[in-house]
């Protein structure tokens, strides 16, 4: 799964001319992506913004870092929803999306989620972020609770941390918010 959605944005990167990646930024999910992004191609990549993701270690899988009660219901969901291929998409108030309008949004957007993809190892040659400028947006209000671990680990690693104060889908309820914390992002770490 990793290998794949890292060879995709490759592929998209030089099909459009993009050339060198200057900032990459990994939501929710992604920030797995973003590691391996960091791990392959270090010359790139200036700086790495993870947006409320999920930090795995080398050899992790995202059903790794979450209690196993939570793992056990998605499991459940999914043998119900499709014979256990992947995981219907959840509501938006569980990311944080009260407003009606926004709601109504978002559902429009999500997915279900391949099953094999909260299973797959993440392989890095490197620690993570493989030595490049990184830090860690914290969206506070809600906090999303599965991101438990990976707001410990950040902490532990002593990353800066920039906190949004939005559920973990800030970018549409809070997208001035977003948009200026991205702003101070980058005037502070890209000095």
């Amino acid at each position: 799964f990793f290998l794949k959605a890292e060879a995709g944005i490759r592929d998209a990167q030089e099909s459009r001319g993009l050339g060198d990646v200057y900032k990459r930024q990994g939501h929710s999910f992604a920030g797995s992506i973003l590691s391996g992004l960091a791990d392959r191609l270090k010359d790139k990549i200036k700086l790495l913004i993870y947006f409320d993701s999920i930090i795995l270690l080398n050899g992790e899988a995202h059903f790794d870092t979450l209690p196993k009660e939570i793992v056990k219901k998605r499991i459940q969901l999914s043998e119900k929803f499709d014979n256990a291929i992947s995981i219907p998409e959840p509501n938006a108030e569980s990311f944080g999306i009260f407003d009606i309008k926004q709601s109504l949004f978002l559902k429009d957007k999500l997915t279900p989620m391949p099953l094999s993809s909260f299973q797959s190892k993440l392989s890095l040659k490197n620690k993570i972020g493989n030595g490049l400028p990184l830090c860690y947006i914290r969206c506070k209000n809600p906090l999303y609770e599965p991101l438990e671990l990976s707001r410990k680990r950040v902490e532990d690693f002593g990353w800066p941390v920039y906190d949004l104060n939005a559920g973990h889908d800030g970018m549409i309820s809070h997208p001035h918010d977003t948009i200026n914390l991205f702003y101070k992002i980058l005037a502070e770490q890209l000095k």
